[in-house]
């Protein structure tokens, strides 16, 4: 008796110690009046941007992309949702050198960098809606490429979710409806 009573508490400590702590984030409910505003962070592709110079021609691009987006959401879901860019940075060396490595034939492969951009999100203090990596490679994965637009999780109301877009300077509009596209499907929700 005594045995099964030490086994039963020691796999209780081990469930124990195994539970993940941390900042719980309160679900959202984008259907309700209040919610309507998504943050949005940008990060640069290094090896194609320079912050420094290029940055108030991104500006500008994602202000028209957000625009058309905007559009294609109200029309779609019939709910005014506001995209705000909460900060546009370059992404981190480690992140630059893994999209320099996975680009193949002009294409990046999707499903990895989304990957390692929610796994590199654990360790931000910011905590936005989406993570958007911006690049000037189309986007590939294992059934289609030349994709202009990105993104696996379907988790917008509980965690933040990583997007890939590709900066295509005259295809504002056709970027701006893949973003609608791709944030309609990030929920578990149908809006």
């Amino acid at each position: 008796m005594r045995t099964l009573m030490g086994a039963i508490l020691f796999s209780l400590l081990i469930l124990c110690l195994s539970v993940k702590s941390g900042p719980v984030k309160r679900r959202k409910n984008l259907k309700s009046p209040g919610n309507t505003q998504i943050t949005i962070a940008y990060l640069l592709d290094r090896n194609d941007f320079n912050k420094e110079y290029d940055l108030p021609e991104v500006e500008e691009w994602l202000k028209k992309v957000h625009g058309k987006a905007h559009e294609a959401l109200k029309n779609a879901v019939d709910v005014s949702i506001q995209l705000q860019i909460t900060d546009i940075n370059e992404s981190s060396e480690e992140l630059s050198r893994r999209l320099k490595a996975w680009v193949n034939g002009g294409h990046v492969y999707g499903g990895w960098i989304l990957g390692f951009v929610k796994e590199e999100s654990v360790n931000r203090t910011a905590n936005p809606d989406i993570t958007c990596v911006l690049t000037k490679h189309t986007i590939y994965n294992d059934f289609d490429s030349g994709m202009l637009a990105y993104s696996l999780h379907r988790s917008l109301c509980d965690s933040m979710v990583p997007m890939l877009l590709t900066y295509k300077k005259n295809e504002v509009k056709q970027c701006g409806e893949l973003l609608s596209q791709l944030i309609q499907n990030s929920t578990r929700n149908d809006f």
